[in-house]
């Protein structure tokens, strides 16, 4: 079980249980839908920092990609993104 840092809590305004609530039922590793949502939080918010994070989203994605596969790995960094942009819309935060 992957271990939340305060800092994704404070960043998105809401507990564990409320972003564990959001993750496609699919999804059996929480560590997979913590990392999409990470993805799609810097994508949402430091898109004009994007060269000091681009390297480890792609990382990222390859790890999601290997616990869901590719094309599942798409869908659900899109499912992600709208978690995220309507968490951002929620705290008026989306750039």
């Amino acid at each position: 079980m992957h271990r939340w840092g305060h800092a994704l809590d404070r960043l998105l305004g809401k507990s564990k249980s409320e972003v564990a609530a959001k993750k496609p039922s699919q999804v059996k590793d929480d560590e997979v839908w913590v990392t999409l949502v990470v993805v799609a939080l810097l994508e949402a918010t430091v898109r004009e920092k994007k060269e000091l994070w681009e390297l480890v989203a792609e990382k990222a994605m390859k790890f999601v990609e290997k616990n869901t596969g590719k094309e599942f790995a798409e869908e659900l960094r899109e499912r992600a993104k709208e978690f995220v942009e309507e968490v951002l819309n929620e705290k008026k935060l989306l750039i």
